[in-house]
């Protein structure tokens, strides 16, 4: 092998030594100087293309090679398996999710094998009604490597038939819709699967009709049969544009009667005279009156967990009173009013509904016009409760906020009733109420409110007040923090944790009596990085943050 010469020093031309400018012909030596050294500079080049090449080549093989010595070539399978189960598709939707798990499994043998150990990896299941080639057995060949765990199962399918482009709604193919595959009734009602929670998502009435038709064709399971062991269902209604107006059809029928939670997302309301092309539906705004829940009476009496979401302007008291007052054992109620208003109370004859077990009561998009109605739900052992008030993607907007007066000061008719929110969140009143967390969001109190809103709350541990405005009012100025101070008994005497989330108001940027509030009674004051940041950003309305609190780790 010969020994590579050794790099000479690069030689100093002599006119480098002083800055006098070349002459003529000193110039034309440089110029083929500098010629020549380009030469040899591309001769250079072309030889040391390959080379490189060669060493671009080895170099890749080289990190390829170490890749045989890869830790998590040597992980256990069973270690590797719950690495994959910490995927962040696993927190979306579960044909994401199922399609990220399929990829994985493809990677290489022993990725596939870990994932197949793995049960709990194949528990979400999405069954898409359009899915070409869709048979009973195949749906058995996945649900079967999540072994005896409860699974979780949703048929959907966005579209059925043609869109109707004149009035934007879904027509269901009829005689080749979608749900009448046998397959879809028979996995849900046959497989020897266990289901936690199921969710139904149907793009018309008519599709519906066929699946509940198809499911009633079908015996009933033996007792450790997977549809006898649904505990929640879901039923995603949004898109439709029509009811099933026939009293024959009892649309959620079907739900078996071992559920103990349902969640119902409720059609909007489409343009007056918006019908189903042929189906004997009417129009959904005078049907959901009558018939929106027509949920079995013996299936309300056992729930434990209900769940309703409106899409509408106006959501009718009666229908949704009536199937409350029937749900005696609820531990978890959660409504979206998507600020549509109360109307037709007047039609329910019964002054109180009481909730004797219910623990956790989420209400959100609340108009603040129905505040004294929901005055009727008494519920004397209530721990967690989360109110947001009118339209969610309205919340930064101070003008689109319900506001709340006290009602010896509300004049204004655009002011709600303080004081009857305050006998809301109370709970049954005849007991002291035994809320540990309240959560509220997106609206406007004038001084009195949020002191009558907390003093009565002793068992209260964790408060949050989110994208709200207390506001100060010349003249006739109460301070909510200072009446909490001096309140005997003292009030929220429990409080452990106090959490604001970008508050508002007031515009001067302080809030008075905040700071001696919480260093008094020890509390622990969070503050989210949104308002800390727009306080080091000179904005005023966030001067109260100074010196206070820490940050909250939970960031609205």
């Amino acid at each position: 092998m010969s020994t590579p010469r050794p790099s000479r020093p690069p030689s100093q031309h002599p006119l480098l030594r002083n800055n006098d400018p070349p002459s003529t012909q000193e110039v034309w030596v440089v110029q083929g100087k500098i010629e020549q050294l380009e030469r040899r500079q591309n001769q250079l080049l072309t030889q040391l293309a390959p080379i490189q090449a060669e060493l671009n080549d080895t170099t890749a093989e080289i990190e390829r090679l170490k890749y045989i010595f890869a830790p998590i070539r040597g992980f256990p399978l069973e270690i590797l398996g719950e690495i994959f189960l910490s995927m962040p598709t696993s927190q979306l939707r579960p044909g994401n999710y199922q399609k990220h798990l399929a990829r994985v499994s493809l990677v290489c043998k022993n990725w596939r094998d870990a994932a197949r150990f793995t049960p709990r990896l194949w528990c979400d299941i999405w069954v898409k009604a359009d899915a070409p080639g869709l048979t009973y057995e195949s749906l058995l060949a996945w649900t079967s490597r999540g072994g005896n765990i409860p699974k979780n199962l949703e048929i959907s399918s966005s579209r059925c038939g043609r869109l109707d482009r004149c009035v934007g709604r879904n027509l269901c193919a009829r005689r080749r819709c979608l749900f009448s595959n046998v397959s879809l009734a028979k996995f849900l009602k046959h497989a020897p699967a266990e289901w936690r929670a199921v969710t139904l998502n149907c793009p018309t009435p008519n599709c519906l009709r066929t699946f509940v038709a198809s499911l009633n064709r079908l015996a009933n399971p033996v007792a450790s049969g997977g549809w006898n062991t649904v505990r929640s269902f879901e039923v995603n209604l949004a898109n439709w544009t029509s009811w099933i107006s026939s009293q024959k059809h009892k649309i959620f029928g079907f739900i078996p009667t071992s559920v103990t939670g349902v969640s119902l997302h409720l059609p909007r309301i489409p343009d007056s005279g918006d019908l189903d092309g042929g189906d004997v539906d009417i129009e959904l705004e005078e049907s959901q009156w009558e018939w929106s829940l027509h949920v079995p009476p013996n299936l309300l009496q056992g729930l434990t967990t209900l769940e309703l979401k409106f899409d509408t302007e106006a959501v009718f008291a009666e229908p949704l009173l009536f199937t409350l007052h029937r749900c005696s054992k609820l531990e978890t109620l959660k409504i979206d009013f998507h600020d549509g208003l109360l109307v037709g109370e007047e039609n329910f004859p019964v002054t109180r509904i009481i909730f004797a077990e219910l623990r956790r009561l989420h209400l959100l998009q609340v108009p603040g016009e129905c505040i004294q109605d929901l005055c009727k739900l008494k519920f004397p052992k209530l721990l967690d409760m989360s109110m947001s008030f009118g339209i969610d993607s309205h919340v930064d907007l101070y003008d689109e906020r319900p506001r709340f007066s006290p009602r010896a000061h509300n004049t204004d008719t655009m002011w709600f009733d303080g004081d009857g929110l305050a006998e809301f969140i109370g709970g049954e009143g005849s007991s002291p109420s035994t809320l540990q967390t309240l959560h509220l969001k997106g609206a406007t109190f004038l001084p009195g409110v949020l002191h009558r809103v907390m003093r009565d709350l002793h068992s209260l541990s964790h408060l949050k007040l989110e994208w709200m405005a207390l506001l100060s009012e010349g003249g006739s100025y109460e301070d909510d923090f200072m009446n909490l101070i001096e309140d005997d008994p003292p009030s929220l005497r429990s409080l452990k944790t106090l959490e604001i989330s970008r508050l508002t108001q007031p515009v001067d940027g302080e809030v008075p009596f905040l700071e001696q509030f919480v260093n008094e009674r020890g509390i622990d004051l969070k503050l989210s990085t949104h308002d800390r940041g727009a306080w080091k950003s000179d904005d005023n309305r966030y001067s109260y943050l100074v010196g206070l609190g820490s940050d909250s780790e939970d960031e609205a």
